[in-house]
């Protein structure tokens, strides 16, 4: 969330589709956009996704993705647990500026199956797969005096 002095609130945010393959050096990332479909079980259970990706699919905000075939992923996650959470915050200011930040990362072991037509039609499994969440919120108020060394 971001707010400047006197305007309302402001949020952004995605679902992102990383695709790696070390074997080739393949990393693209996309952000996943209906009629694509990404989806999460409660409390990082398991996860699904069903995709049609193609030059037309948006590459994630750090960067593009250069030429590709357009290929298909269908994927399943399921955990195996356990959950491991952290929640950090943390709150700094100078003068009448104030920031806070509260980050809230978790973790899950899980296995996975599917296919990446990219790479082959055959499904691909994995027992040392990961379902991940981040969740990060920034507020700020007032102005940055320029005295001030924090970062923002």
């Amino acid at each position: 969330m971001f707010r400047l002095t006197g305007t309302p609130p402001s949020t952004a945010g995605d679902t992102e589709l990383a695709i790696r393959n070390f074997s080739t050096f393949t990393f693209l990332c996309f952000v996943v956009q209906p009629p694509n479909t990404f989806s999460f079980g409660s409390g990082l259970s398991g996860a699904s996704v069903h995709a049609v990706i193609d030059q037309d699919t948006p590459a994630c905000p750090q960067g593009g993705n250069g030429f590709f075939e357009p290929f298909t992923v269908d994927f399943t996650w399921t955990a195996t647990g356990p959950l491991a959470s952290i929640r950090n915050i943390t709150a700094s200011g100078c003068g009448t500026f104030k920031q806070q930040q509260l980050n809230t990362d978790a973790t899950n072991p899980a296995g996975a199956s599917g296919t990446v037509s990219m790479f082959s039609s055959d499904p691909i499994s994995a027992t040392d797969a990961s379902l991940n969440s981040s969740d990060h919120h920034i507020q700020i108020e007032g102005t940055k005096p320029q005295s001030c060394s924090l970062s923002t």
